[in-house]
């Protein structure tokens, strides 16, 4: 029996695992499985300590890595019902893709792998090079398309890739979106171990406690892509910055990269007893994107209508898998993972002494107010700080031996920024030149703040209309402000409009080639460090990853300019030294247990990262002690006249900036934190832990910065550190 089993497998893998096999029939018959091989596992990769092998029968892939022992599935074998596993919840466990699609009516649903296309034995499984590809034909009638899923062994990892090309809809149903592996990153109840996923700073969920009522996690990568509506924002949302989630597991790990057309990925994660008695974090692509439109009827009540792209994705949706070593399976780890992943891709350097920097001053300049003459409304100019005002502060706040970036809001004069120009209300040029000769020598660097990705001119708007993209729902795409009290968005006084991909480029480009490279002078790229959108325009369509890689490949020819971003998007690094208001903490949503500083942990030593200002977060003091313990760079929001002279204004949205009262703390937080972080610029951080109220933070030179929360004095490695304070360990154990 045991060879007829052998011969009946080999038969089958000689059909099956073939280059070049035939694309499913459109309306396949149901197969009937050979007993003989039903769940026959074989192997189709191996590459150093890796193999890789797929189920005949269930289409589930394995991972083995050979240097721990470790197995990882894709899917849980045979799982069951339980209090937290509903029976209609096992058939999205035990499939390797979950879709969302839509039918003629623009009704939705979502379906998996394993109901509609392994039970009715219509896939097929072919051996590529370093692998396997298995397509996956949705044979029910409601559903009529087919999706391939390519696994392949390569430079000690794991690629998983939808050629979205191979995609097929042979019916009326339409693909929107697509879960990959939702269960191939998970633990069980009560199992040690915990997810990483990447809200702000990084957050855990981890394995031991359930919570069912806890919402799951889902982010879109870089942001929301503002081409969709969104009608409101709540806030202390953080952003998934970095296109990463991980698991670590009994002593073992894996790091998931998404590695193609992040920009169109979400990442999504439960925790345990949300949808089932495990934890799972996968990522889920936008194969069309689906929006909703408000149109108006004869009562003038708004309906809500469907709005769906019929254009589809152009560009592969791919995942790097990457093992951790045995034993190290920490998010330390995946952070050293993630790094050396960036630093293998060209997106990571390390930094100069002469990039650094340690801290950074966010001034604003000229805004107005609206007043009246006569019963005539018109905008009154405000000024805010002075190019010489601003040149002042930071002679007193470098006294305290800081190397500081200055990004400088509201001193251009706005408009088209074809070369850098300065606002006469803040000083003009000739204020821009003194203020940069009075830091020269300081190793700071002065970065006009220039909003390349809207149209910041508000004269002639008709005039440039062909300039502006188009939402989803054929709206010009405008980016948005939202209340603080109601979440909502507001409408008056409008929006800015969003550039085409040719537009903005051809700006950037036209920029960079007039305003010449000054030392000391740098440049901030305004909302391209925190926005990414698509353009839906009939003549300018572009993708969202298109419009990241055009933006990419321009900035990419930039050599020797100093470039900041705001916001801290991944796609950025390797274009830009300098990143600040990076997240220092997570969201904290209730699926998490807790927020580690993983962003931090992964690139610094690489790039300048400088927090969130301290004087914009509702504590200050926790805010710098955060800041101290992810290794990030002190920032400020500074204005030369008070928050009262402000209320008014434009700038109606800064509190606590008046230098004349804040000066003073912010001169002492740089003068610890340049003392705390001495000859720690290029020192990648290498282990952080959190016991109690005292968090430790180590570098790769063996130095330890320990933090203290709690209203009392703490102990951190045999040394106290004072409440609400912090304290430097150097490796031998002695505290500065």
């Amino acid at each position: 029996m045991k060879r007829l089993t052998a011969l009946l497998t080999a038969l089958l893998l000689a059909v099956l695992l073939v280059s070049g096999a035939a694309e499913p029939a459109d309306t396949p018959e149901p197969e009937k499985a050979d007993p003989a091989v039903q769940g026959e596992e074989v192997t189709v990769a191996e590459s150093g300590n890796l193999r890789l092998s797929v189920n005949l029968s269930t289409c589930a892939v394995a991972l083995w890595n050979g240097a721990d022992g470790s197995r990882w599935d894709t899917n849980p074998v045979d799982p069951q019902e339980d209090a937290y596993t509903g029976g209609a919840v096992l058939n999205d466990i035990r499939s390797q893709l979950v879709v969302t699609y839509y039918d003629h009516q623009k009704n939705t649903a979502t379906i998996g792998s394993y109901l509609a296309s392994v039970l009715r034995r219509s896939f097929e499984i072919r051996k590529i090079a370093d692998g396997v590809r298995v397509t996956y034909n949705f044979s029910r009638e409601t559903e009529q398309f087919s999706i391939p899923l390519e696994y392949r062994l390569r430079d000690g990892a794991l690629d998983i890739r939808i050629p979205v090309k191979d995609i097929k809809e042979r019916g009326e149903a339409r693909i929107s979106e697509i879960q990959v592996l939702p269960y191939f990153l998970r633990g069980g109840n009560g199992e040690e171990g915990y997810l990483l996923i990447p809200d702000g700073s990084g957050a855990l969920i981890d394995f031991s406690v359930p919570r069912p009522h806890a919402a799951p996690y889902k982010q879109k990568v870089y942001g929301r892509d503002l081409a969709t509506s969104y009608y409101y924002d709540e806030g202390d949302k953080q952003a998934a910055r970095l296109p990463v989630f991980g698991v670590s597991r009994g002593g073992s790990g894996l790091l998931a990269v998404i590695s193609g057309n992040e920009s169109a990925a979400y990442v999504e994660a439960n925790p345990v007893g949300a949808v089932s008695s495990m934890a799972n974090a996968f990522a889920s692509f936008t194969y069309r994107q689906t929006d909703t439109a408000l149109i108006a009827g004869k009562d003038w009540n708004y309906n809500e209508y469907p709005v769906v792209n019929d254009r589809a994705a152009t560009r592969d949706f791919a995942l790097c898998i990457l093992p951790l070593e045995a034993g190290r399976a920490a998010y330390g780890d995946m952070a050293a993972r993630y790094r050396d992943y960036l630093i293998k891709a060209g997106a990571l350097t390390p930094l100069r002494e002469d990039e650094r920097l340690d801290g950074g001053v966010e001034f604003f300049g000229k805004t107005t107010e609206r007043r009246s003459f006569l019963g005539i409304p018109y905008d009154h100019a405000v000024t805010a700080t002075s190019f010489d005002e601003a040149a002042a502060i930071l002679n007193e706040l470098q006294e305290t031996g800081s190397r500081l970036g200055a990004f400088l809001y509201g001193f251009g004069k706005g408009g088209y920024p074809g070369k850098e120009s300065w606002n006469s209300a803040v000083g003009g040029r000739k204020g821009y030149d003194r203020l940069l000769a009075s830091q020269k020598g300081t190793g700071g660097v002065i970065y006009g703040v220039q909003e390349f990705l809207y149209e910041t001119d508000p004269a002639f708007l008709w005039l440039r209309q062909k300039n502006f993209a188009r939402a989803l729902n054929r709206d010009y795409l405008m980016k948005t402000a939202y209340s603080l009290s109601t979440y909502a968005a507001v409408t008056e006084g409008g929006g800015r409009y969003g550039l085409t991909a040719a537009e903005l480029t051809k700006r950037l480009g036209r920029f960079f080639d007039k305003t010449p490279s000054r030392g000391g002078a740098g440049t901030s790229l305004g909302s391209i460090g925190t926005d990414l959108y698509s353009d839906y325009a009939e003549g300018s369509y572009t993708e969202r990853q298109a419009m990241l890689e055009s933006v990419r490949a321009t900035l990419e020819k930039e050599d020797g300019r100093a470039l900041a971003a705001e916001g801290g998007n991944a796609w950025l690094l390797g274009t830009v030294r300098t990143l600040y208001e990076i997240p220092t903490v997570s969201s904290r949503f209730d699926c998490a247990a807790e927020s580690v500083p993983f962003y931090t942990m992964a690139l610094h030593g690489y790039v300048n990262l400088a927090a969130v200002p301290f004087n914009a977060e509702e504590d200050v003091e926790t805010a710098f002690l955060q800041c101290l313990e992810a290794g990030a760079l002190p920032n400020f929001r500074i204005t030369a006249k008070g928050n009262t002279v402000l209320k008014d204004t434009g700038y109606a949205f800064l509190y606590n900036t008046g230098y004349a009262g804040v000066g003073e703390r912010l001169g002492e937080m740089l003068k610890a934190s340049a003392a705390l972080y001495d000859g720690l610029f290029d020192q990648p951080i290498i282990g952080h832990v959190r016991r109690g109220d005292v968090a430790v933070t180590t570098y790769a030179n063996g130095a330890r910065i320990a933090v203290n929360y709690g209203a009392e004095p703490a102990d951190a490695d045999g040394v106290t550190v004072p409440a609400r304070g912090f304290i430097r360990i150097e490796g031998t154990g002695e505290s500065v």
